[in-house]
């Protein structure tokens, strides 16, 4: 004997009480007995987004490090102190860093500000065929 699905006509209108659905209907739709319990959990999603972009960044900055040779950095200030033994953005700077790490090197201003230098005229003409506005 072969049984067919009920019709819609035949399905229950009200609601559904039971404990199964109570538990589903608990874990989907969340209580919140007060505002501030709205607000630490608000509060709680955006410290959250905070330490993914964090953790995006870092990782970003080790693999930076790792595609261009540069000199050694501070997490937090970057080569801002070997700008500074330079005397600022000098052509001295550039220059041993160049001999040091070949034709293109890479340098931080601060912890995710990355700067590449590059003496290579191939990649400076590419660089400005793609991107005039640079």
């Amino acid at each position: 004997q072969v049984q067919y699905a009920p019709h819609f006509s035949d399905l229950p209108t009200g609601p559904v009480n039971t404990p199964a659905m109570d538990s589903v209907l608990a874990v989907v739709k969340p209580r919140f007995d007060s505002p501030v319990e709205i607000v630490k959990t608000l509060a709680k999603i955006w410290v959250g987004t905070k330490l993914v972009k964090l953790a995006r960044l870092v990782w970003w900055r080790i693999r930076m490090e790792r595609i261009y040779p540069g000199p050694p950095a501070s997490w937090l200030l970057g080569n801002l102190m070997d700008l500074q033994r330079a005397g600022g953005f000098t052509f001295e700077f550039f220059e041993q860093n160049h001999q040091k790490y070949g034709r293109t090197f890479r340098f931080w201003i601060g912890p995710f500000d990355l700067q590449l230098s590059t003496a290579d005229p191939k990649a400076i003409d590419y660089i400005h065929r793609k991107m005039p506005s640079r």
